[in-house]
């Protein structure tokens, strides 16, 4: 019964926090335009990366050291806000060099806090950190709106709002999970050493899902332009939704995996996961281009079919985000990296191949590749290390069926 509650809460927190993401995304699109949001979405997808970079791992790798040992999370904390200020401080110096360059490592200082602190929170106890991400959500609808009403195509005050959004983040985060600052002393007597290796190979490991996620709208504003991204920007973000309950999901599979390998709920979640999205797809295939031009405008009706193209890949990605926390619990990210690895590779040469000639197209079709390519990996080293066949993994079985009736039954 505990389970059915964490797992309830987790779409539904998870299912609210979009729908106000939505809407936060609707009004920064309708403020911006096309080309403004092609810009947006470019330095965004470049805080990502160098999030991933100058994080060193350090969120992630709770989870490992929680399962083996259960380290003391403020080592991981304060790590993080000394990484932070380190960012913040060569921001500052590139102020009078390169505004722009400043700007990325300042959203990139603050997106490291907020990020870090939301992966730790989620370890502890997701469902305190979904409520929490709710109030944030909302917070940050509130500045994005007054924006909008107030402040036509002023991409700089989007910025503002996203650096609020991360301040504000981080700040109640750890507050209300009772965080320490250590002493740079403290941490260094704390398994410091371990941590970093761990760390630097969770961020290897990071930076190729974000290479993967990210690299498509890098290359195409680099081989096209900023309306042709901010199109693609949409078509991506749509696209995600696909991954709303999954996301949910792992978020409880990295908690309970920090614990136990839970491969019976991994195999069932990947199941109900794939049926909910294909259920999904075929909802945004009839609705799709209403819901683009009520929501984002005219404009961006375009994005429509590159986003039915993402979704072939979303959907196959569903299986990477279910078992990928086992793996990274146990501490195998090595085994994660050599997927990644290879699908980025994939990716990078797909979409500088096909860019030039079909644009967004051609970005679009580059990723679905690269993530079906990427499941197809792990379903089989899956399949090999827990004598999982593809038709278990796949495919509904009656006790699944009956899990199912009994959690309806009960709810």
């Amino acid at each position: 019964m505990e389970n059915k509650k964490i797992y309830f809460w987790a779409v539904l927190s998870k299912i609210v926090i979009v729908l106000i993401t939505i809407l936060s995304t609707a009004l920064i699109n309708r403020n911006l335009g096309v080309n403004l949001k092609g810009e947006y979405a470019y330095v965004i997808n470049i805080v990502n990366i160098l999030e991933v970079v100058f994080s060193l791992g350090v969120g992630i790798t709770y989870a490992t050291f929680k399962r083996k040992s259960n380290v003391d999370k403020n080592i991981f904390v304060s790590l993080t806000i000394y990484i932070s200020a380190i960012v913040l401080l060569i921001a500052l110096g590139f102020m009078l060099i390169n505004s722009n360059v400043s700007l990325i490592l300042l959203l990139t200082s603050f997106t490291i806090i907020k990020n870090n602190y939301l992966t730790i929170a989620a370890i502890e106890d997701v469902k305190k950190r979904d409520k929490k991400n709710i109030l944030f959500k909302t917070i940050y609808l509130l500045f994005v709106t007054l924006i909008y009403f107030y402040y036509k195509e002023k991409l700089l005050l989007v910025y503002v709002a996203y650096l609020i959004d991360c301040i504000i983040t981080g700040t109640v985060i750890f507050k209300a999970y009772n965080f320490k600052l250590l002493s740079i002393k403290d941490i260094i007597n704390n398994n410091f050493k371990s941590i970093v290796t761990f760390g630097l190979l969770s961020m290897q490991m990071q930076l190729l899902i974000s290479f993967n996620y990210n690299l498509d709208i890098i290359v195409l504003k680099k081989m096209s332009n900023s309306y042709y991204v901010g199109l693609y920007s949409v078509a991506v973000f749509l696209s995600n939704m696909l991954w709303i309950i999954p996301d949910a999901f792992k978020d409880v599979l990295f908690h309970k995996t920090s614990k136990n390998d839970s491969i019976n709920e991994i195999v069932f979640l990947t199941k109900i996961n794939l049926i909910i999205a294909f259920i999904g797809i075929v909802g945004f295939s009839i609705f799709g281009k209403l819901f683009i031009n009520v929501l984002y405008g005219v404009e961006f009706t375009e994005s429509y079919y590159p986003t039915l193209v993402l979704f072939v890949g979303g959907l196959s990605m569903i299986i990477y985000k279910m078992i990928h926390p086992l793996y990274v619990s146990k501490g195998k990210q090595k085994i994660v990296m050599v997927i990644l690895l290879v699908a980025v590779i994939l990716n990078l040469f797909l979409n500088i191949l096909l860019i030039p000639k079909y644009n967004i197209y051609g970005a679009a079709v580059s990723s679905v590749f690269s993530y079906t390519l990427c499941s197809f990996i792990f379903i089989y080293i899956f399949r090999k290390d827990y004598k999982i066949t593809v038709k278990e993994l796949l495919f509904l079985n009656k006790k699944d069926i009956e899990i199912i009736r009994s959690f309806l039954k009960n709810k």
